[in-house]
């Protein structure tokens, strides 16, 4: 996964209640939330996870997850690095 998409996809998560609380998921119902197949939400769960942005519990019939304090660090991270590129963009000086 490409690092501009994780706050993407940690974002989606905390839309569905994932914050300081486990929410129970699937990767068919994700599928449909993330806009893509359910091999990639898989894949996408499984990297949030070994990064340690969220947490994950393996149930009968999907996941339990959340966001973990990481993960939402790296969002307000995220957040500053953009508002800093809003508030001072560069610039370009033409020479010749």
């Amino acid at each position: 996964m490409k690092q501009y998409a994780i706050p993407h996809y940690l974002v989606k998560l905390l839309e569905l209640g994932a914050y300081n609380k486990f929410i129970k998921i699937s990767t068919s119902f994700l599928k449909d939330h993330f806009e893509m197949s359910q091999q990639s939400c898989s894949r996408i769960i499984n990297e949030l996870y070994s990064k340690e942005y969220i947490k994950k519990e393996i149930i009968h019939g999907g996941l339990n997850v959340m966001v973990t304090s990481k993960g939402i660090d790296y969002i307000i991270e995220t957040k500053e690095y953009f508002n800093l590129a809003l508030t001072k963009p560069g610039y370009f000086e033409m020479e010749g």
